[in-house]
């Protein structure tokens, strides 16, 4: 059945998900957006010396985001705040 099919008397909230397949690859790409890449930036810089403007390109390292229950939900829409224990 698809997420948007629903049974003649549905409960609750639609599926986020069609399959274990999307669950999957909404977890990594949660855990790939978490972990350290490199990033190019590109911006326009202007000497001191010659008063010349030129586009620089640096590497930039991001650092590692924490993995949390409430990064991943509000990550793949299904909590849209805070997720906290009561």
């Amino acid at each position: 059945m698809m997420a948007s099919e629903q049974p003649k008397h549905a409960v609750g909230r639609p599926r986020v998900f069609d399959s274990s397949e999307d669950v999957q690859v909404a977890i990594d790409a949660f855990f790939a957006g978490c972990d350290p890449y490199v990033s190019e930036v590109t911006s326009l810089e202007q000497s001191q010396k010659t008063k010349e403007q030129a586009e620089v390109t640096r590497k930039i390292n991001t650092m590692q985001e924490p993995y949390t229950m409430s990064g991943w939900l509000f990550n793949v829409s299904i909590a849209d705040g805070p997720f906290t224990r009561t």
